[in-house]
């Protein structure tokens, strides 16, 4: 195991899975189920995929009148 990788569990976290900050639309990097997977108190979970490498995610939409501290989601 390189300084990149940590045994967390049964699974392994490697640095280059994290996703990278992104200024683009939501809605140009990736396609976004109607049906949600689950509300809660903040926001709405639903899938999404990515155009271009097909990898789903799972994204929350949480409106901003939510949020007390915007700085923090920047």
């Amino acid at each position: 195991m390189d300084k990149e990788e940590k045994k967390g569990g049964d699974f392994l976290i490697k640095k280059q899975t994290f996703i990278k900050k992104n200024d683009a639309k939501i809605t140009d990097v990736y396609r976004i189920s109607k049906k949600p997977l689950g509300t809660g108190a903040y926001g709405v979970v639903s899938k999404c995929t990515h155009l271009t490498t097909k990898q789903e995610r799972a994204v929350k939409k949480v409106p901003k009148k939510k949020i007390k501290n915007m700085d923090r989601f920047k």
